[in-house]
């Protein structure tokens, strides 16, 4: 229902009434309307400012009152419209319908009574009288905007989705033709609509039509919901053409931290590419012509979602890749022809280095570059010594190979206030590895490396996470993960949650982030990882993470006993059976604990085991240099469907390290059947896979009233037909014995 309103324009005689109300000066707000109203009995606009001022300072029963004391006195609607809200309020609905009606019966072309009757009859489940009611608050004021609104929150709540974006365009066209600009209550329930809208898209499928609506919602101010939802809404979405307003919204998110950034970047990156320079370069590319590309070097380093794709996620899309190895190869051109480098160059060139580190360097890099490249890292060591280096050349040889490669790349620490491109490189190729290695020692390890054994450098890479992120209880956390599942309540108020096999730990991140009160340990082998990780958590200032060096299955009795334990991909790879190791994680559980457990489907990783037989027969091998050249071939026999567009299309192929432990890591496969086996001989019961509304769509469609979401025989049934729906992987809730 929507709250007090005067019959009419303020007069002169309670405007300052009125303004003390509006400022909350409730006190003074009453002083001024008892003085109004002892000059002036029959001004309904008094009467109501004084009850309001009552109703503010916590005086329900006399504003109650002031109310049926002006209704005697003026007999006037708005009063009778104001005091059933109030009545509403207090719960006395039987009160609130009968002034209401009689609020209409005085003046029939009421629009905001009966937009409140409306909502009155929609609150108590009567939709047919509350759409009767709401088509007569429309027809008393055709251009009014705010009963529009009001009856598509009744038509959104019913389902009827169409039938209330239909009334909300029809009230953004009132506003529209107004001139006017809108006032706060209705934006506030346009913005309440337009995410109310997008949610319900969401629910559907609609895509597309969801991120319209989530748009809409941020660009009315709406929070943080809104913005979690944006960022769910990007996974898989695909663009058809430019869209500014979208732009606009997606360096935002990158640039304000809404989440981590590869959820923002993936899509940002499919939009790019529907933009005419990225066409353009892009057909050059493919014609072989980038002799006269040099001139669109300042536009790509103008656009700053560009930029922060680059800096901040993973680029893997392979159109967008071969643009940016483009670009690099005319920044080479343009760094050793030592003309003059602009702004957006050097912003370019620092942009494609940071992305380059991030992948490991894992572009192709044709036999041009590398002649250029042996001339401008000669040029470059016989100067280090003797004069300033242009940031140009540190940018292009930092997008070919990591600075600490070359000589004297130190001396760069010194350098005093570097431009910002320049400053953007040192800090992720020198000064972020130097932090790293310094946190190594502080790291506990149950099975240290050798400090004779080579170590990897740290990945998978990841940059930015959430500034803000909306925290729930643990159960709850699991609940949203798995709706499907049975979650009792994790009773204790800090509960032990363990992520095995945390990598750099964005996922640890996460759930620091997500979870209320939990005390986390995270472990790896690998000490480099936990190194970034480690520098990741402290540049968050996430103080309620623990790393440890170990095997998972090496924690026991080192860290106590878990309530959760989030094992991921490739946890169960190692030493022993994988019931043996699932077995050992179950045994450091709480009793009653759960198992976020993922793992690797045989079905969907059908195009994994085609890379990896084609890499046998052309025997590639571990080296960066035949990973890459590994990567164009397949690149070049990428076919839609084809299973070079599948492999291609994963994010590990877009990450030296992460493909070569696609091609040659050891890696164990399951399917629904062998799941129900391992978790049986691991003394584990299954809860439900983490699945995405459209697959419980069709789950429930093919199996109809029989559909049972724990039952891994109909997930078997399921996926066979259905192979690359679990792509990804399984992600699935089990829990040990009380």
């Amino acid at each position: 229902m929507t709250g007090p309103r005067s019959s009419g324009t303020t007069p002169p005689d309670t405007s300052d009434a009125a303004r003390a109300l509006e400022q909350r000066d409730f006190e003074g707000a009453e002083v001024l309307a008892r003085a109004v109203l002892a000059q002036h009995p029959d001004s309904s606009e008094a009467w109501t400012v004084l009850a309001s001022s009552l109703e503010g300072r916590g005086q329900a029963d006399a504003a109650e009152q002031v109310y049926a004391d002006g209704i005697a006195r003026t007999h006037a609607p708005p009063l009778h419209n104001n005091l059933a809200f109030l009545l509403a309020r207090r719960g006395d609905r039987d009160g609130a319908r009968r002034h209401l009606l009689e609020a209409v019966a005085r003046d029939p072309n009421y629009s905001q009574a009966w937009s409140n009757l409306a909502a009155l009859h929609a609150a108590e489940g009567n939709n047919a009288d509350a759409e009767k009611a709401f088509r007569s608050a429309i027809d008393a004021d055709p251009r009014a905007p705010l009963p529009r609104l009001d009856f598509a929150r009744l038509y959104l709540a019913m389902g009827q989705v169409r039938l209330a974006e239909n009334l909300v365009d029809q009230a953004d066209a009132i506003i529209t033709q107004s001139g006017k600009t809108p006032g706060a209550q209705y934006l506030s329930a346009r913005q309440e609509l337009a995410l109310g809208l997008g949610i319900a898209h969401g629910s559907s499928g609609n895509r597309i039509d969801e991120l319209g609506h989530l748009q809409q919602a941020i660009e009315l101010g709406g929070g943080q919901p809104a913005r979690e939802r944006f960022m769910r809404a990007l996974d898989g979405i695909a663009f058809q053409a430019p869209r500014p307003s979208l732009k606009v919204i997606l360096l935002r998110a990158l640039e304000e931290h809404w989440g981590f950034a590869s959820q923002a970047g993936r899509a940002a990156a499919r939009l790019l590419l529907t933009e005419i320079p990225y066409r353009e370069l892009r057909e050059r590319v493919e014609r072989g012509n980038l002799e006269a590309g040099a001139e669109l070097l300042p536009a790509f380093g103008a656009d700053r979602l560009f930029l922060r794709v680059l800096e901040q996620s993973l680029v893997t899309e392979v159109e967008l890749e071969r643009i940016a190895t483009a670009l690099r190869s005319l920044l080479l051109r343009q760094a050793i022809s030592g003309t003059g480098a602009s702004e957006q160059l050097l912003a370019l060139s620092a942009a494609i280095s940071c992305q380059c580190f991030a992948n490991g360097y894992t572009w192709a890099v044709s036999t041009e570059e590398q002649s250029a490249l042996a001339r401008l890292t000669l040029d470059t060591l016989e100067t280090v010594d003797r004069a300033p280096i242009p940031t140009l050349t540190f940018g292009v040889l930092a997008s070919y190979a990591p600075l600490t490669d070359f000589a004297h790349a130190d001396r760069l620490l010194s350098v005093q206030s570097p431009v910002a491109p320049l400053a953007l490189i040192i800090e992720r190729q020198i000064r972020a590895p130097i932090a790293e290695r310094e946190l190594r020692a502080a790291i506990k390890a149950t099975n240290p490396v050798s400090p004779v054994v080579p170590i990897d450098p740290p990945y998978p890479f990841w940059i930015e996470a959430p500034l803000h992120a909306s925290k729930a209880a643990p159960a709850e956390w699991l609940r949203k993960e798995f709706p499907s599942a049975t979650i009792r309540h994790v009773t204790r108020e800090h509960p032990n949650l363990l992520v095995a096999r945390c990598r750099t730990g964005e996922e640890v991140v996460g759930l620091s982030l997500a979870l209320q009160g939990a005390a986390i340990t995270a472990c790896d082998t690998s000490l480099a990882n936990l190194g970034y990780a480690m520098r990741k958590t402290r540049e968050l200032g996430i103080s309620n993470v623990v790393y440890v060096q170990a095997d998972a299955s090496d924690l026991h009795g080192t860290v106590g006993l878990f309530d959760i334990v989030v094992a991921s991909a490739g946890t169960l790879e190692g030493p022993g059976e994988s019931t043996q190791r699932l077995r050992s994680l179950s045994e450091q559980m709480q009793p009653g604990g759960y198992i976020v457990l993922e793992l690797f489907s045989e079905r969907g990783r059908r195009d994994v085991s085609e890379a990896r037989a084609f890499a046998r027969e052309r025997r590639y091998d571990r080296s960066p240099g035949s990973l890459r050249t590994f990567r164009q071939d397949v690149l070049g026999g990428v076919r839609t469907d084809s299973w070079q567009a599948r492999f291609a299309s994963r994010r590990g192929f877009h990450e030296l390290l992460m493909l070569r432990d696609l091609l040659f890591a050891e890696e164990r496969t399951f399917d629904p059947k062998r799941i129900g086996v391992l978790l049986e001989g691991a003394g584990l019961q299954f809860l439900g896979f983490h699945v995405s509304s459209e697959t419980e769509r069709l789950f429930r469609l093919k199996f109809g009233s029989k559909a049972n979401l724990v039952s891994l025989s109909q997930w078997e049934e399921f996926e066979a037909d259905y192979p690359n729906i679990f792509e990804g992987g399984y992600r699935l809730l089990c829990q040990n014995a009380d």
